[in-house]
Formats: structure tokens, sequence, C-alpha cells
């Protein structure tokens, strides 16, 4: 077998749930992983030398427990030390490289075998099946354009995994007339895209019925949810994943936490001094990319364990919640920290919040940037703000300002947190 090849065991456990009480998903995580680590000791020259230089027997390293002893890789290092990641004979005719957004603020250009490429889109195709999705179901998928969009296969001129894709940088108007264009089954795109659209839906005053509509890339906050729901009459999936992981968690139809995709990627949540914790930073070790393996990659989310069970019966681990990505967090004049999430929590219970934005201008003063809809009532900003203060006491200050609409780069994710403060720390630098 080729030492880049996807292991059978990956193509059997992509995105099947774990029912209670089964044990073989554990021991398929551990033979995975000894077979990942010997594949990186043996191939990766960065690997190699990781080891020797650390002392550690690559042998020692047989279940997701031993990851510990193991350092973090951030995307600064994966960006820098990439090209001594595969192996020194590897084809570079035969890879391809895919590239990611680069939102983070770390873009990468990660090689990927035609397997691992092949695999990729058939994991995630696995998840989105789980929610519902079926091979004879029309899909629209809302994609940054590249080149050129990925041709027809022969199966979707069958009438099989038929999916049409639609330039992310076209207008609002443009995309929503192509959803009642195509009436599609599913629709797949980032949050704020789907939130784009269903601002120009409600603009327009329609709704459109598309029963399955998967939400990737951006956070999917209660209120965008709710009004993603309304415009497009449908059910709503939140996918979490990355360019270089592939589908990490997601969510059933309890909609109740993100499974993780066991068999495929062993995930750990660390404090900031690289401890387990309940809360705390999403590391990923990727079971079945063998070109460049990713052995405890931090991805720069922020995230939470769940402590109780699915109601749909799954018994694998499960996010509770993910609370944005790490550079989302926002420093007070204390020395801590909030993030994104709690933030965003004084919206509960205010109804008409069409878009928003929160700008930190300074370490004791955000402000609330609003497009109010026509269900906000007079007293909201009150609200919004007697939540504000319960949430973070009074040595911080909070405005509320009204907007006709936030600008978003064409075909962008949209950013709802910007800390000017800390821009400014950096220029004093």
């Amino acid at each position: 077998m080729s030492s880049c090849c996807i292991p059978f065991s990956c193509w059997i456990t992509a995105g099947i749930p774990s029912k209670a009480g089964a044990e073989k998903p554990d021991a398929t995580t551990s033979r995975l992983l000894r077979e990942l680590i010997a594949h990186a000791y043996r191939h990766s020259p960065y690997y190699r030398e990781l080891f020797d230089e650390r002392g550690i027997d690559w042998q020692s390293i047989r279940e997701p427990a031993d990851l510990a002893r193991l350092p973090l890789l951030n995307k600064a290092t994966l960006a820098a030390q990439m090209s001594r990641f595969p192996r020194p004979d590897a084809s570079p005719g035969r890879l391809r490289v895919r590239r990611t957004t680069g939102t983070s603020g770390t873009p990468l250009e990660l090689p990927v075998s035609p397997e691992e490429k092949t695999f990729d889109l058939y994991a995630w195709q696995r998840v989105y099946m789980q929610a519902g999705l079926r091979i004879h179901h029309r899909q629209v998928k809302f994609i940054i354009p590249s080149a050129a969009f990925p041709k027809h296969s022969l199966l979707s001129k069958l009438g099989l995994f038929r999916r049409e894709y639609f330039s992310t940088m076209e207008p609002p108007a443009a995309k929503a007339d192509y959803l009642e264009k195509i009436a599609p089954q599913a629709v797949f795109g980032h949050a704020s895209i789907l939130g784009e659209i269903a601002r120009e839906l409600e603009r327009c005053g329609k709704k459109l019925r598309v029963p399955l509509i998967f939400s990737t890339s951006d956070m999917l906050w209660p209120g965008l949810r709710a009004q993603i729901s309304d415009c497009l009459q449908g059910e709503i999936f939140d996918l979490y994943g990355a360019v270089e992981t592939g589908p990490v968690a997601w969510e059933c139809r309890a909609h109740d936490g993100f499974h993780i995709n066991r068999g495929l990627v062993i995930v750990e949540l660390v404090d900031d001094q690289g401890l387990p914790a309940p809360r705390g930073h999403v590391v990923c070790t990727v079971l079945w990319r063998k070109t460049v393996p990713l052995i405890r990659y931090v991805l720069g989310d922020l995230a939470e364990w769940a402590t109780t069970p699915c109601p749909c019966g799954n018994a694998g681990p499960r996010l509770a919640a993910l609370h944005g990505r790490e550079h989302e967090l926002f420093k007070l004049p204390d020395g801590g920290w909030v993030s994104a999430s709690n933030l965003v929590s004084v919206f509960v219970g205010v109804p008409g919040v069409r878009h928003f934005q929160v700008v930190q201008q300074s370490e004791r003063r955000f402000e609330y940037r609003i497009v109010p809809g026509p269900d906000y009532a007079p007293d909201s900003d009150t609200v919004i703000l007697e939540h504000f203060r319960g949430r973070f006491g009074r040595g911080i200050e909070a405005t509320v300002s009204h907007v006709t609409h936030i600008d978003q780069l064409p075909g962008s994710k949209f950013t709802p947190f910007i800390s000017l403060a800390r821009q400014t720390a950096r220029k004093s630098s």
C-alpha cells in the first residue's frame, strides 16, 4: 500500500455516528493514530527531527492521551516549514494545492494527493447525508470563484449529485434570484453569505423553500440562524471543519452541539498553557492526511465540551458550542478577555436585529452597530445595554448605533467583530 493511501477504515467510519456502548471507534482511532505517527516519523523530515530532538520514541505514541507529550503545531509554523512536511521523494507533479482563505491571519497552501482530495469530498458527503441529503437532491453551493467552477460529472448528467455553483462575488440580489430559479433541495454556503441572501429576501418581502441548509466557515450566531431559517424556510445544519482538516464536527437533527468525526480526527481542547480544558483552543490530529501530516494542529478556534448525552443517541464526544476564533477575543482593562459569543449574548430575547457588528473602540468601550428590522422594539436599545451591564459590569461602556447597512467585501466572509483597540496597540508597538 502506498504511504499516502487513505486507510480503508477511514472510508468506512467517515461521518458514521457511534451508538451507545460502542468501543470499536476508540480502537479504530488508536490504530489509525499509530499508523499516522509511524508514517510521520518515517517519511516527514519535520516530524523525524521533532521526535529525535525531543527524545520521544515515536512508538510510544499509541493512544490519543499520549498526544499530550507532543508540542502543538500552529499555522505560522506549518506555513514556514511546509516544504519539510511531505516525504522528500513525493512527486510534485502528482500533488495538488489546496488554499485556505486566510481569515485566521495565516493563509496556507497545502499540498494534497489525489486520494486525499477524493476522500475529503467523500467525508463531507457522508456528513451531509447524515443530515438528510440524498443523491437525487438538487443542490446549490456558493463558493469563492477560482480559475473555473467544478465541472458537471457524468453522475450529475444522470440526475445524481446535481450541484450547481454560484460565485460569492455576485451581489445579494443575484444570489437570491439564482436560488429562486434553481429551487434546490439543499444549499451550501458560509453563514455570512447565507445571511446576506436572507437580508435580501427580507428586503424584497420574499421567502424561499430550501429544505436543507448547510452553514460552514463563519460563526452561525443564534439571531443569524433564525433569520436564515425563516427566509429560506428550511432546517439549518451548522458544520465545523477546515481546508486542512476536512469535516471536524457537525450538528445532527437534534441541533444540540457538534458531534466529533471520530475515526477521521482526534480533537482536544487546551488552555493557554496547552493543558486539557473543558473550554479552550481547538486542537486537531487528522488521521487520514498523510501528504502533510497534521498532528496536534491548532485551528485557531475556541470551543467547549458537552457534558450531557445528545438526544440523538450518538455516544461519541461532542462539542457543546463554538465560541468564535481566537482573534475574536477582546482584552478588558483588568487584563481579562471576553469572547465573541459573550458579546453576542446581549441579543438574547431581542427580536428584529437584522444585522450587527461589534466594534471595540477601546478596552473600556464597545459599540454595537445594528441594522434594525421591523420587529425591533423602541426599548430594544435599552434592553441590549442592560444585558451588557449585567454581563460585564459598569466598568465597561457600550453604545448602540443604528445603521442602514454594514459593508461586506464582495465574496468574502463577513467580519462581525472588530477591535480598534488591538489595532491601535499594534501600531504603538
